[in-house]
């Protein structure tokens, strides 16, 4: 037993020194760090923003960041879906005010579901690759240009054509909003209510303003404003993006 008292106290005292060196060391790497400072506590600790103090860091406020995203998300989601709606209103009125039958009114309404159902898999593709938000932006150009390309058409080939980029445009910018959101949100259902929220209003809003812009300035205010919306969604993008970008 004494010899084993004395093997322990032998390891103890060889051990105690390294163990103590250890945690100095790492001390000493954590005091050389330098300390980061969130935007907004640099007023209460009186660092100035131009000539922060030695060891000090400044660093964008992520909880101010992750607020205009939010804000952002709420807008991209208002758009996108009323877009949608209100060109399944617009698209048929114009159809009749050119002549086109029922039969041709029906497939261009139907053309629009065609492309986003076929090509849905590659576009999810597109987003892992690109990155949710550059494919936003692009399908929201798109969204906003192909509109104003419809009055100028007044032939059923042309129509069907501009229909199925239409639908391709406006389901993908849909699809981008929702995952979008659910990047966003990060688990937070009561952000998730409220982009839901968001798209049933811009569903409700959407088909009122274009059907009262066609009856009160006609067919080219009424797709206008479908390009307008479609701006929107650029406008709510470029609101969370860096000031400095």
């Amino acid at each position: 037993s004494r010899a084993s008292q004395r093997l322990l106290s032998h390891s103890a005292s060889v051990c105690e020194p390294a163990i103590l060196g250890i945690l100095l060391s790492r001390r000493k790497r954590l005091a050389s760090r330098p300390r980061i400072l969130p935007v907004r506590r640099r007023a209460a600790l009186g660092v100035p923003d131009h000539h922060p103090p030695h060891g000090v860091s400044v660093i964008p406020d992520a909880p101010q960041k992750r607020d205009r995203e939010a804000v952002a998300v709420l807008g991209v989601g208002l758009f996108t879906n009323a877009i949608w709606d209100m060109l399944s209103v617009v698209v048929p009125l114009y159809a009749v005010a050119v002549g086109l039958n029922a039969a041709q009114i029906g497939m261009i309404v139907a053309a629009r579901s065609l492309l986003p159902a076929l090509l849905s898999i590659h576009g999810g593709i597109l987003m892992d690759e690109l990155g949710t938000r550059r494919v936003l932006i692009c399908v929201a150009v798109a969204s906003a240009v192909l509109p104003l390309l419809i009055p100028l058409s007044g032939w059923f080939t042309a129509l069907l054509a501009l229909q199925l980029l239409l639908g391709l445009a406006t389901g993908l910018a849909m699809a981008a909003s929702q995952t979008w959101s659910l990047q966003t949100s990060r688990g937070m259902t009561a952000l998730l209510a409220r982009y839901s929220i968001a798209t049933r209003i811009g569903t409700f809003i959407g088909p009122i303003v274009v059907g009262a812009a066609w009856d009160l300035f006609g067919a080219w205010s009424a797709f206008t404003c479908v390009a307008i919306c479609s701006g929107g969604t650029i406008a709510a993008m470029a609101y969370c993006m860096p000031r400095d970008a």
